[in-house]
């Protein structure tokens, strides 16, 4: 199955849906009017999704994959509890309220307190802008740089070391950038690795890469 069609799941009272991987396209109005559909996990080969796929839904997340280029008008109208979405890069096309609207009688209004996120420069970006909503810029994160300007250094082992002896850090510190031998937990042995990578001595390859 490549494509889930036109109003095939609409108004059925569904809670859950797994989309397979081999999907491409959601029809328009595919899973709209399930009120109480609060989860939707998309398969990794959808590319399209079309109009009104998911409005009137009670969505209260939403990952997007980033196989997706294209989204319908009014996609995701009317789903009062979706309070922030991430729209990957890939997606260029995104149609008239797709996001971050409630339907009221005499027209449509937007949703308080929804933002997006997505990369600069983005066709999520271009999206809020043009519908005054607010927008927050995804920097890449690279394995080791733990105070993120964007390069790995000495000063990232130190932070690591800083925060092992729990010595206040002027920003956020994300145990998944720290985790430099990639063993699931922060030790010394990762500003040991940052400073063997420097150094240009055995460690691991992945740092200073963007983190996947």
């Amino acid at each position: 199955m490549t494509e889930i069609g036109d109003y095939a799941f609409y108004d059925c009272d569904l809670t859950k849906v797994e989309i397979p991987d081999s999907v491409e396209s959601i029809g328009n109005a595919a899973f709209a009017d399930n009120k109480h559909l609060t989860e939707v996990t998309l398969g990794k080969g959808v590319t399209e999704i079309c109009e009104a796929a998911f409005n009137f839904c009670g969505l209260t997340s939403l990952t997007i994959p980033e196989s997706v280029t294209s989204i319908g008008d009014i996609a995701f109208l009317e789903d009062p509890d979706l309070k922030e979405v991430y729209i990957p890069a890939t997606v260029t096309e995104i149609g008239a309220e797709a996001f971050g609207y409630l339907d009221h009688a005499g027209g449509s209004v937007l949703l308080e307190d929804f933002a997006i996120a997505g990369k600069a420069g983005s066709a999520a970006q271009a999206y809020a802008e043009a519908n005054g909503i607010p927008f927050s810029e995804d920097k890449e994160l690279l394995l080791g740089d733990t105070d993120s300007d964007g390069k790995v250094t000495i000063l990232d082992a130190t932070f690591i070391q800083k925060k092992l002896a729990s010595i206040p850090l002027p920003f956020e510190f994300s145990d998944t950038v720290a985790d430099t031998d990639e063993d699931k937990k922060v030790s010394i042995l990762d500003a040991t690795f940052i400073q063997r990578w420097l150094a240009s001595l055995p460690s691991n390859d992945h740092i200073g890469k963007p983190i996947v």
